[in-house]
């Protein structure tokens, strides 16, 4: 028979063990959605992917309900920020 400290011991370390990977599966879904969306838009795409014109794109830029960075005559919209919006339907 095993002691009853060993027995503790051993689901103290599979508790451990199954809190270490969850933490892990967090810690990479996160690093993942960073990895694929954290990339930026023009105006265009930014109008396809919200399925909006591009002039209601400008307008929400200048109402500052969209992030973006003016370079010369356009703009730059991370991705990353519509993630915590779903994009509604129909």
């Amino acid at each position: 028979m095993k002691d009853l400290a060993k027995v503790k011991e051993e689901k103290k370390n599979k508790k451990k063990k199954k809190k270490d990977y969850r933490r892990k599966e967090f810690f990479r879904n996160i690093f993942e959605d960073l990895w694929l969306y954290d990339t930026q838009l023009s105006l265009s795409e930014c109008a396809a992917y919200l399925d909006k014109t591009q002039r209601t794109v400008v307008i929400a830029i200048k109402n500052k309900e969209i992030t973006a960075t003016r370079i010369g005559k356009s703009f730059v919209i991370p991705k990353l920020q519509f993630l915590t919006y779903p994009k509604k339907k129909k």
